[in-house]
């Protein structure tokens, strides 16, 4: 296929956003011919006059071939490589004389299909068929499977398969991709597409927002790779009407809807203000927004961009249970908007921590019915008074795994190892007689309670302080003579041991040091006697 161009811009722009959508392009050859003195062709014009100004020679990146024995290779690759031989080329060439630009496309090799098949397939594409409704207009009659099997009987080397048969599924979706493609990209490259697709939607009356913010300077002066922030926006004339009548929203917001196109290729986030309609009684979306950071500054530039550009005051907004969507939310509107909070939501978030730490059963019940009853309280009053007392009841059962470990290294010991380290003694109540708390004594000074004047402020209240000091050392004493009873049965022990182990001599030997040790003593103690 040959085709010509006035001059190079008209080339560029047919190179990048035709040809260059069907196949990426490597240029691997580009010449220029010999200067010339003057570029005014005349009798009296000296020296070579050049043809062409310039040439440029682009071939297809499957282009490359394969050789039929593969390296040899310490590793094994297991991805297929992507190079098949495409014999597709574009040649363009630029005359000196006038400047035209002419262009040689060699496409690919001839394709499986014939040429009317191809049409047919595109002829039924532009008539929104799909593979369900072309596969029956495929299929081949009795009499064309009965002629088709004689040509197999009479020459079973010639064989001619039907263009019906050829057709697949694959051709067909590859038809549907490419009208789509052609109906919605206006450009080669998504950024350009984009920004095409704002102008004609402002052009048709839409508010629209276009923006590519860089990162902040604190970030600009990092080592890392730098992120720019993707915002686009817009609002169909009918949608504004419905969206400034109505002063009830749902914002909504759904994750990795595409992916960015710019140089951080991250998710994108889909956000859409929904509202009620009275024309159908059902929800209708009246505003779309697309970002690749879903923080609360972006957020909040869109609404103020529906607020300033829109004229977008609402009374109420109703969110999941997103932090930074009620943080951007206030920061926009103020208090001038009452922030709602989804219950299915709120619910979901609190079953995911309930089976994350209640350990029971009971508990869990116990926990749902708190939390249904905060949920559907009646007014303020109620909720504080039901807030409270499941407060109280969750002090009883919070244990963090750090409190976890407390409590069972105390248990891991021995009972004659504890009272070592801590004695408690159980109080009698001051004012309720059927009420102690356990006081704790540690080498005889106090060290703490479990009352509540000790739980609040750490501090041993005076009636404790005034308590009977006899009992404490009482107390002290006992522990005392058991200190004293267990090393003197530890050391009767120790003796044991030894003189099951010596043998009959040495037990001569030592009877007899004994008695030599007892007669030394009463000589002592006779002349000091005298």
């Amino acid at each position: 296929m040959e085709l010509t161009f006035h001059n190079k811009y008209n080339f560029n722009k047919w190179f990048n956003g035709e040809a260059s959508c069907h196949a990426t392009w490597n240029k691997k050859k580009s010449t220029t011919s010999i200067v010339a003195p003057s570029t005014s062709y005349t009798k009296d014009t000296t020296g070579p006059r050049k043809k062409i100004d310039w040439s440029l020679l682009y071939v297809c990146d499957y282009s490359r071939k394969l050789s039929s024995i593969p390296p040899a290779t310490k590793k094994r690759r297991t991805n297929l490589s992507k190079h098949t031989g495409c014999t597709a080329k574009i040649k363009a060439t630029k005359r000196a004389v006038d400047g035209i630009v002419e262009v040689t496309e060699q496409d690919i090799k001839e394709s499986r299909l014939p040429f009317d098949v191809k049409n047919w397939i595109e002829k039924h594409v532009e008539e929104k068929k799909d593979w369900r409704g072309m596969k029956k207009l495929l299929q081949l009659s009795n009499e064309e499977m009965i002629e088709f099997e004689n040509e197999i009987n009479t020459d079973p080397n010639v064989l001619k398969i039907p263009a019906a048969l050829r057709v697949h599924r694959h051709d067909i979706v590859n038809q549907i991709q490419q009208r789509l493609n052609n109906i919605s990209r206006k450009h080669r490259f998504d950024k350009q597409s984009t920004q095409a697709w704002m102008n004609i939607l402002k052009e048709k009356g839409y508010d629209t927002l276009f923006e590519i913010i860089d990162t902040s300077e604190a970030d600009e002066k990092a080592n890392g790779p730098k992120k720019e922030l993707l915002m686009v926006a817009w609002v169909a004339p009918w949608q504004k009407k419905i969206l400034l009548k109505q002063e009830d929203i749902n914002l909504n917001s759904t994750h990795k809807t595409c992916v960015s196109f710019l140089s951080y290729r991250g998710d994108c986030y889909l956000f859409s203000l929904v509202t009620w309609s009275d024309v159908t009684n059902k929800g209708c979306p009246v505003a779309f927004y697309i970002t690749n950071s879903g923080s609360s500054f972006t957020i909040s530039r869109w609404l103020s961009w529906l607020k300033f550009e829109c004229g977008f005051y609402p009374k109420r907004i109703m969110i999941d249970c997103s932090v930074t969507e009620m943080d951007a939310i206030l920061s926009t509107f103020g208090t001038e908007v009452q922030v709602l909070v989804c219950h299915w939501h709120i619910r979901r978030a609190w079953e995911k921590k309930l089976n994350s730490t209640a350990d029971s059963k009971a508990l869990r019940k116990k926990a749902r019915v708190y939390l249904s009853s905060l949920m559907y309280a009646k007014g303020p009053e109620e909720f504080d008074t039901i807030y409270t007392s499941s407060l109280s009841w969750v002090r009883i059962y919070e244990l963090n795994e750090r409190r976890k470990n407390r409590h069972t290294t105390p248990y891991e010991l021995d009972d004659d190892i504890a009272a070592k380290y801590i004695s408690i003694l159980c109080v009698k109540s001051f004012k309720k007689e059927s009420i102690y708390y356990e006081i704790v004594v540690r080498e005889g000074v106090l060290h703490s309670c479990t009352c509540p004047d000790f739980y609040f402020n750490r501090i041993l209240c005076k009636p404790i302080n005034e308590a009977d000091n006899d009992k404490i050392e009482e107390i002290r004493l006992q522990e005392l003579r058991k200190n004293i009873i267990s090393k003197i049965t530890s050391s009767v022990d120790m003796l044991n041991r030894t003189l099951l182990n010596m043998t009959p001599d040495q037990l001569e030997e030592c009877n007899q040091a004994t008695q030599n040790l007892n007669n030394s003593t009463k000589c002592d103690r006779s002349k000091k006697c005298s």
